[in-house]
């Protein structure tokens, strides 16, 4: 049985990084350990997933994580059913990409409502400190990401990763999707002493290194 990854962060916003993001995600502890993904300390920029599930701001929440990709490691978590919609994610994944900041003619309040329009939920935000929302802008927004079936996320790209908070009361709260960046395998491997993710003077090659 698959067994997800887990973190501890603390939701913040309004957009604590700024745009592009709805709210922003800071990172207190993970399963992963030091140099794994998320990084401890890390702040993620987030957006939310189900309009119809309340999250508390400047809050710490325990969640498992998933692949946007992966629906079947979800498929039996109650709170990640999207109203069975959860096929639209390769279309939210598109949008994130699309949308890098108000340049793109949108808002974030924009960008969250189609988000919620994508995975069934009602749109409307109920406050705009993430600035206005035109109903009509959000409409355009999910046509645009609808005809974006089976987007991947190419090298440097925006990948969304689902983070499914729980509270200290063990009740699962409004789901979070955060954006990290797209990477591949490559062809060399060597011993990274320092956990930096570069190959440092003194960082040697290691031969015939299995994957």
């Amino acid at each position: 049985m698959y067994q997800p990854p887990t973190v501890t962060f603390t939701v913040t916003g309004p957009g604590n990084l700024g745009e592009p993001s709805y709210l922003d995600l800071t990172v207190t502890g993970s399963s992963a350990g030091p140099g794994g993904f998320p990084m401890l300390g890390g702040v993620y920029d987030a957006w939310c997933l189900d309009r119809t599930i309340s999250i508390a701001i400047n809050t710490t929440y325990t969640g498992s994580m998933y692949a946007t990709s992966e629906l079947s490691t979800f498929a039996n978590v109650a709170s990640l059913q999207f109203g069975g919609h959860s096929a639209n994610l390769d279309n939210v994944n598109w949008l994130l990409n699309y949308y890098t900041g108000p340049a793109t003619g949108y808002t974030a309040a924009e960008v969250q409502g189609a988000i919620w329009s994508l995975l069934g939920s009602d749109p409307v935000l109920t406050t705009n400190l993430w600035g206005t929302q035109d109903m009509a802008k959000v409409n355009t927004l999910v046509n645009l990401a609808l005809t974006n079936d089976n987007y991947v996320p190419d090298v440097g790209e925006a990948i969304g990763v689902i983070i499914d908070p729980v509270n200290g009361n063990g009740v699962h709260q409004q789901p979070l999707i955060i954006e990290t960046q797209a990477a591949k395998l490559g062809d060399y491997v060597w011993e990274d002493k320092n956990a930096n993710g570069l190959q440092d003077g003194g960082e040697t090659g290691i031969a015939g290194a299995q994957v």
